[in-house]
């Protein structure tokens, strides 16, 4: 696979060459959906994006900056920079400490919210896509859009998910939706993005996304936080 980049949850993806078909007619595997989900992410260019995560009352202004296989998330008060480093083998969250030394963001706080939200750190890293299990769940239609639907499998037992449900767009090969499950098999977290915008490099990127918190085996929701982005 050529080198890639991707924006954690956010990036819808860019239409590819890639058939939902392999040689044969036949469907593509769970292996080959993921692959193009990763490669999906791909930008060519160096961009700036402003952007909020909103709950309840509070609002949570962030900038985020993508640079090469580098995906920059800067906070204010307090200050907060969160870095993904993206390779072919997988993705490393840090975060910078006093004197602006980065360090990995410790597994113990993968299931933790950023900035109090319901997006959590497992969910900012996207780790999931790199778990080795992949199995092939059918497919689904998403707002008109049919999708690929691959159920990854947690190897480590680290964070909240034991299984994550990923919906990749057929045409495109972009996530447009997660859904994370714990170890009883009950769903407790749903990502979905609700609507999209063309940047200058050509790039198609989330405008806006909606993460949904469940109480564990229902869909009653129990907290819910809405991801905007907008142009510099």
């Amino acid at each position: 696979m050529n080198r890639f980049r991707f924006l954690a949850l956010l990036l819808v993806g860019l239409p590819v060459a890639a058939s939902a078909q392999v040689a044969g007619g036949e469907e593509m595997s769970a292996e080959q959906v993921i692959d193009r989900v990763l490669m999906s992410r791909a930008l060519q260019n160096a961009e700036e994006l402003k952007g909020s995560f909103s709950k309840g009352k509070t609002t949570v202004p962030f900038t985020i900056r993508l640079d090469k296989d580098l995906i920059r998330f800067t906070f204010d008060k307090p200050k907060q920079v969160i870095s993904l480093n993206v390779t072919e083998k997988g993705a490393r969250l840090t975060e910078e400490v006093a004197g602006g030394k980065a360090q990995p963001v410790a597994t113990k706080r993968y299931a933790e919210g950023v900035r109090g939200t319901d997006l959590s750190y497992d969910d900012l890293s996207q780790r999931f896509l790199y778990w080795p299990k992949k199995v092939r769940a059918g497919t689904e239609t998403i707002q008109t859009r049919k999708c690929d639907v691959v159920d990854l499998y947690n190897p480590d037992n680290l964070g909240e998910y034991y299984l994550v449900r990923v919906f990749a767009d057929r045409e495109s090969g972009g996530m447009l939706r997660m859904m994370g499950y714990d170890r009883g098999g009950k769903l407790i977290k749903t990502c979905a993005v609700t609507s999209g915008m063309k940047l200058k490099s050509g790039a198609t990127v989330l405008k806006s996304m909606e993460i949904l918190r469940h109480e564990a085996g229902s869909r009653k929701v129990a907290g819910e936080t809405t991801l905007e982005l907008r142009k510099p």
